[in-house]
C-alpha cells in the first residue's frame, strides 16, 4: 500500500516540504493516512488529496483535504473528527 498527497489543481504528487513531480513513483511517502493529514495540517496545504493506493487490483481510496488561508484550522478540525 502507498500512502501520498496530490495536489487537486495539477495532479502533481508531493515529493518535498515544497517540491512536486509529475507520477506517484517519485512522491514521497507516509507511513499511514493520519501522518498524511499531520502533514497538510502542519504545513499547511490545502487543496490536496491524500491518495491511498491498495494495488492495482483495488481502486484507490481518496481522502479530499481543502485548505487555502486557514488551512491549518481546517486540518485541525479533519483531524480531530477522525481522532
Amino acid at each position: 500500500m502507498r500512502i501520498c498527497i496530490q495536489h487537486q489543481g495539477t495532479r502533481k504528487f508531493l515529493r518535498g516540504m515544497d517540491s512536486w513531480v509529475e507520477s506517484m513513483e517519485g512522491a514521497r511517502l507516509f507511513e499511514n493516512s493520519m501522518e498524511a493529514l499531520r502533514h497538510c495540517v502542519n504545513n499547511p496545504v490545502g487543496q490536496v488529496n491524500i491518495i491511498i493506493d491498495r494495488g492495482a487490483a483495488r481502486t484507490p481510496i481518496i481522502i479530499a483535504v481543502e485548505g487555502g488561508q486557514n488551512a491549518g484550522l481546517q486540518g485541525a478540525s479533519a483531524l480531530a473528527a477522525v481522532a
